[in-house]
């Protein structure tokens, strides 16, 4: 099931808890949420050169924390992003 569509649900249920047509508990559904949204793919940025690199290079780095990561990972080893290459048109 598409994430996207999931979060929305979830959304929607926190509605009709707030409005009393339902009981299940609102903090259980944000951190569900977040989690959703914590995972969803995101592309990696590009991060400024060390003091030891030419300065011209560059080096790639987690968009949520900005960790060095390598090309191509599937996920950031520091906070667990997980990883879109698909703008190099690399797999992922």
């Amino acid at each position: 099931m598409d994430r996207a569509i999931v979060i929305v649900g979830l959304a929607a249920l926190k509605e009709d808890y707030l409005m009393g047509k339902c009981r299940t508990n609102s903090v259980v559904i944000d951190e569900a949420i977040r989690l959703l949204k914590m995972n969803e793919k995101r592309q990696p940025i590009k991060l400024p050169a060390l003091p030891t690199m030419t300065k011209e290079a560059w080096r790639w780095g987690c968009p949520k924390c900005e960790f060095d990561i390598g090309y191509n990972w599937k996920f950031c080893h520091e906070c667990g992003q997980e990883m879109d290459w698909s703008f190099l048109g690399a797999s992922s």
